[in-house]
């Protein structure tokens, strides 16, 4: 954000996003060739994807900015268990387009891998942020119909 230094960013700032009210349909997984469908939200300055929310993953604050005609967003989604994406994208035309990088620390081993998610411009939104909210908090999904 103008005139602010890297970090000083706050959930007021967060919640004037200019991608707020849209979402995107498309597929999310391996950088190569993402192969789980999803939909990525953006709403009262917070974004989420409906695949993540089932595995724990909660709603997070997005900070974007404009640059030329496109919009660029970053933000992270952290689960208790699952670790945290954080997520670096560029919407353009209807399109959007996210690498992810997914790192999860634990004592014995860690994952520290890139995914992607692909998407266009979506008419409806069915996912309203307090439902995302209360499915992120909820039981998660099983494991293996998580990305993995």
């Amino acid at each position: 954000m103008p005139g602010m230094v890297a970090g000083e960013e706050t959930r007021q700032d967060a919640a004037r996003g200019p991608l707020d009210g849209m979402a995107f349909v498309g597929m999310i997984g391996p950088v190569e060739d993402p192969d789980v469908a999803d939909i990525l939200y953006f709403d009262e300055g917070q974004f989420w994807s409906k695949a993540c929310t089932r595995c724990g993953f909660m709603p997070s604050p997005y900070y974007a900015r404009s640059v030329g005609d496109s919009i660029e967003f970053r933000g992270e989604l952290e689960s208790r268990d699952r670790g945290k994406f954080s997520y670096f994208g560029t919407v353009q035309d209807g399109q959007i387009t996210a690498i992810i990088r997914w790192r999860r620390d634990r004592w014995y081993w860690s994952i520290d891998r890139d995914l992607r998610f692909e998407g266009t411009l979506s008419e409806t939104t069915s996912m309203t942020l307090e439902a995302a909210e209360e499915t992120a908090r909820g039981e998660p999904a099983d494991p293996d119909n998580c990305i993995s």
